[in-house]
């Protein structure tokens, strides 16, 4: 698949796409990319994130080697690699397909659509002090769930973490999320 007619089959779609060089720079990003970074307060993602970005830096730590193991192995295989994964705003819970391809010269064209768009249906719990485990609030970097430390298997959806990140936030991953969407086991807590 060569980047010009690949991109140009996405270049005006309503879902986020883009082009990555092997080293997971960005390249190009189409239309969807600068209406979804707009509609959920994403100006500075627009001006932070340009050509020769590494999207590295926007990937939770927790989340780094997994993507970048993914991204790698569509390249050595040449072959797509599809993932669902989930990305919330405080009200809508949301869940996407991404999508990666290989292209001719050692490109990626990765497009995320949209699969589920409803209101969160689950109990919301208020950001507290209750949450912090040493000063810290840990929120899965999948799901963005909120761990409550009197049970670190428990984790709550506390909408306001999501909506305005406090400054003390560090990611990590659910069991459940770590199990089944990112292949980690992180052994018992």
């Amino acid at each position: 698949m060569k980047v010009a007619p690949a991109f140009a089959s996405v270049a005006h779609s309503g879902d986020t796409a883009y082009v990555l060089t092997a080293d997971r720079r960005l390249v190009r990003t189409n239309d969807g990319w600068h209406s979804f970074a707009t509609a959920n307060a994403g100006e500075s993602v627009l001006s932070r994130w340009t050509r020769g970005t590494c999207i590295d830096e926007a990937i939770a730590p927790t989340l780094r080697d997994f993507y970048a193991r993914a991204f790698d192995r569509v390249l050595d295989r040449r072959a797509p690699w599809h993932h669902l994964y989930e990305c919330s705003s405080a009200t809508t819970f949301r869940k996407f397909r991404m999508s990666v391809y290989p292209t001719e010269g050692d490109f990626l064209l990765v497009v995320h659509a949209r699969i589920v768009e409803t209101p969160h249906d689950g109990p919301a719990f208020a950001a507290s002090s209750a949450y912090e485990v040493e000063g810290v609030v840990t929120v899965c970097a999948h799901c963005r769930k909120t761990r409550h430390p009197g049970a670190p298997v428990r984790w709550d959806w506390v909408p306001q973490n999501v909506e305005s990140p406090p400054a003390n936030l560090s990611h990590g991953l659910c069991d459940p999320c770590a199990f089944y969407h990112h292949e980690v086991d992180l052994g018992p807590p």
